[in-house]
């Protein structure tokens, strides 16, 4: 009987120590196979990025203010931006810049905004509505740079004068002031 009670207890120790083995072994394993995806969707997310806007610094240009003297983006760098190149007679534009107006009092003394405008006519009645100023890219020559095919376009660049975020067309207001967090935070 003592014989029998002993081999039981080894077997039964043997299947406590193979299920645990299996056990350490299945985290083991998957715990490499997260990091290696995490690792294949942080390069996702770099070539997405990279592609987007095939940058990670910003590249200069120039604006015009509706009194036609000319901002250089360089006059920017080493601060926290955001430049939104819009088109005033676009409803996901307007929508954007709408967005970004009720959060615009919150981050105005850490962030710098541009909101470009890259329609060839001036329009007045922006002027009145929002409390950033409107800047204007008559030439589109922001486009050209940055290669943009879709509008609205949001950079969000930090102090380093690296761009850590864009965004092509219609952002949520939840989704913009996540950025500007981000943003903020990187001064």
């Amino acid at each position: 009987m003592n014989k029998s009670i002993i081999i039981l207890i080894s077997v039964f120790l043997v299947f406590v120590l193979a299920i645990a083995f299996y056990v350490y072994s299945t985290i083991i394993i998957n715990a490499k196979k997260s990091q290696e995806n995490s690792i294949v969707q942080r390069e996702e997310v770099d070539i997405l990025n990279i592609s987007e806007n095939s940058l990670n610094r910003y590249l200069d240009f120039a604006v015009y203010r509706d009194d036609g003297t000319i901002l250089e983006l360089a006059e920017y760098e080493d601060s926290s931006l955001v430049i939104m190149l819009f088109d005033d007679k676009d409803d996901a534009s307007i929508e954007n810049l709408d967005s970004i107006e009720a959060l615009y009092k919150n981050y105005k003394n850490t962030i710098k905004f541009l909101m470009i405008n890259t329609n060839s006519e001036v329009n007045e009645e922006l002027k009145d509505k929002y409390s950033f100023e409107i800047f204007y890219d008559l030439k589109k020559e922001s486009i050209k740079k940055y290669n943009i095919s879709e509008l609205p376009y949001i950079l969000y660049i930090n102090s380093n004068n690296e761009i850590f975020n864009t965004k092509t067309g219609l952002s949520t207001q939840d989704a913009i002031s996540a950025n500007l967090d981000l943003l903020s935070n990187n001064i």
